[in-house]
């Protein structure tokens, strides 16, 4: 009852983060299984330092980076 109200807004933020990144994982995972890296070649690293530090998430705390 106390997380009723937020579930919609939890359910756009999975569905536009975590779950869109399960998806792009997939999808990579099922170019190698087929032989082709060409996805790979456009790989970076970043680095980036946290706009927000130990702010409470829905499982816990959570640091917050700008991207």
């Amino acid at each position: 009852a106390l997380v009723r109200p937020r579930t919609e807004e939890w359910r756009t933020r999975w569905e536009q983060g975590a779950a869109q990144a399960a998806a792009a994982t997939a999808d990579q995972l099922d170019a190698l299984g087929r032989g082709e890296g060409d996805h790979l070649a456009g790989a970076r690293v970043h680095e980036r330092r946290p706009v927000v530090r130990g702010r409470f998430g829905m499982c816990g705390r959570l640091d917050v980076y700008q991207v």
